[in-house]
């Protein structure tokens, strides 16, 4: 997510990706992915970033939420393609930690990182790499960038975090998700839900029985019946003697 617009922003949600096939949001800085207008790889800022000289920090931020808590060892970032990360990279960046994304403590920053190379990356220590604090909301906040006035906008390819302390309660051994559940990480806690084909709570799933079974033979099988219409249509319907249901299955639509 970020608190201002990107380029080639849609005007609702519901618009998905729109007909752009260059719009680069926030989703863009976290995919692991090289800029590519294809694929939405790369974060571009819609409004101009303060730049070296400016009288005062930009106000740009972007969060990412993630489904497991983990310490903050070190975070980086890669620069765009040339010739833009001559002048729109950020130099002067800040990253907080959250467990509710309104809470947020200052774990790092870098400042004065000129001279970036074409999608050269860039790795920073936070204040305290042996911290334990587990966090699940990370804040990037760009104060500038490299760019000696203030015309330029944020441009840049990846952000990224770098753990050693990661709180995965679905492949720990904590999770209790029956064999045919789905676990999810949440918030410091995991959720089960069954699989498709199964019914309960997560940590019991019971198999459903699903109608008509699975042997019930392909539609031109069935036999057409003018005596029972639909609609004024005649129906179809297909004698089973197998072992789910056994009995007489009609099927019908009304055009």
């Amino acid at each position: 997510m970020s608190n201002e617009n990107w380029y080639n922003m849609q005007a609702n949600a519901a618009d998905g990706w729109g007909t752009s096939s260059c719009e680069l949001g926030p989703s863009g800085a976290f995919d692991r992915l090289l800029r590519g207008c294809a694929t939405g790889g790369g974060f571009n800022a819609a409004a101009a970033t303060s730049g070296q000289f400016a009288t005062s920090d930009a106000t740009l931020e972007l969060v990412l939420q993630t489904p497991c808590r983990m310490s903050l060892n070190s975070f980086g970032l890669t620069a765009m393609w040339a010739p833009s990360q001559c002048c729109r990279t950020p130099e002067n960046m800040e990253v907080y930690g959250s467990t509710d994304g309104s809470t947020w403590t200052l774990l790092g920053e870098y400042d004065n990182q000129f001279e970036w190379q074409d999608l050269e990356s860039r790795v920073f220590h936070t204040h305290n790499v042996d911290s334990t604090d587990l966090y699940d909301w990370f804040k990037f906040a760009i104060k500038r960038v490299t760019s000696l006035t203030s015309g330029d906008v944020a441009d840049f390819s990846e952000l990224e975090l770098y753990t050693r302390n990661l709180v995965d309660l679905c492949n720990d051994g904590t999770s209790n998700c029956d064999v045919n559940a789905a676990c999810a990480n949440a918030a410091g806690s995991f959720t089960c839900t069954c699989n498709k084909g199964f019914s309960g709570d997560g940590v019991t799933c019971a198999p459903l029985t699903q109608i008509p079974p699975a042997d019930i033979g392909q539609g031109h099988d069935w036999t057409k019946d003018d005596s029972v219409t639909f609609g004024g249509i005649y129906t179809t319907y297909r004698d089973y003697r197998g072992s789910v249901c056994p009995g007489r299955y009609r099927a019908m639509a009304n055009r």
